[in-house]
């Protein structure tokens, strides 16, 4: 809901532009904190710094767990969709590929960075149109294939960019001060919510202390039980069914959590 809200204010603010008249005073507050993304792609010589090779950022062992719909304890027939949950972290991208992700996103934080608290303190959007490294990353067809054995049906990235790429930032680390009554009790990060597009891929691109508390990603099952999915290092993964499975990103206690998100379609 808060990405389409920011998608229609951002519409709306080039339409006014066009027009020569002010946006709407309703949309106010919310155009003041959404950048002017790139409607295309910017100049070739800043988006490509190098080029993504498969061979030397993916990592395509797969995960060594997958948990259907059922584990969830939902009926995927009754939901018409895919009998597939989620997975269990596991390497996705080699060092060297976060490496580029962290150079890239960092250099292009000031064009593509908002702020809608509390559900979205600080996030990245547009990136893939002004890095081609990020684009040609989730355009990969060896990722997709991956993805696609993985979920059980052919996918592919969402035909719209803002959809690719998208990242959570987490600006701060979190004291016990905020985290009174112990982790369970934190409040999240990134609010409880389904997707509007079917499966998701969530990366994480911070080092992961040892110790390290919170920074989960829970998901809720039909019973009210939660399985918490915890990045053992960056350039972990895992895939899940948004639309389907409610979650939510815990704060890291001890250390700066940023994800990136890219939504996927089925292909037919």
């Amino acid at each position: 809901r808060n990405c389409r809200l920011l998608t229609g204010s951002f519409m709306l603010q080039q339409t006014s532009r066009l027009l020569g008249r002010a946006p709407a005073r309703g949309f106010a507050a919310l155009s003041a904190a959404v950048p002017a993304f790139a409607t295309s792609p910017v100049d070739h010589d800043i988006r490509r710094p190098t080029e993504f090779d498969p061979d030397e950022h993916l990592c395509l062992s797969g995960p060594s767990k997958v948990h259907s719909l059922g584990a969830f304890g939902l009926d995927a027939k009754a939901l018409n969709v895919a009998d597939f949950g989620s997975t269990e972290p596991f390497r996705l991208f080699t060092p060297a590929c976060v490496d580029m992700l962290q150079t890239e996103r960092i250099r292009f934080q000031d064009a593509t960075t908002f702020r809608n608290p509390p559900f979205a303190p600080c996030v990245q959007r547009g990136l893939t149109h002004y890095s081609s490294f990020i684009d040609y990353l989730w355009s990969s067809p060896h990722l997709s294939n991956l993805l696609s054995s993985i979920v059980g049906i052919p996918i592919e990235p969402h035909g719209m960019a803002l959809e690719r790429a998208h990242v959570n930032v987490q600006e701060k680390k979190m004291d016990d001060e905020l985290a009174k009554g112990g982790d369970d009790e934190a409040k999240p990060v990134f609010g409880w919510h389904t997707d509007s597009q079917p499966f998701v891929c969530i990366t994480m691109l911070s080092d992961v202390p040892e110790d390290a508390r919170g920074g989960e990603t829970y998901v809720q099952k039909a019973d009210g039980e939660v399985l918490k999915l915890q990045f053992p290092a960056a350039g972990y993964s895992y895939v899940l069914q948004g639309s389907v499975l409610p979650h939510a990103a815990m704060p890291a206690l001890n250390y700066e959590r940023v994800t990136m998100i890219t939504s996927f379609v089925p292909s037919r």
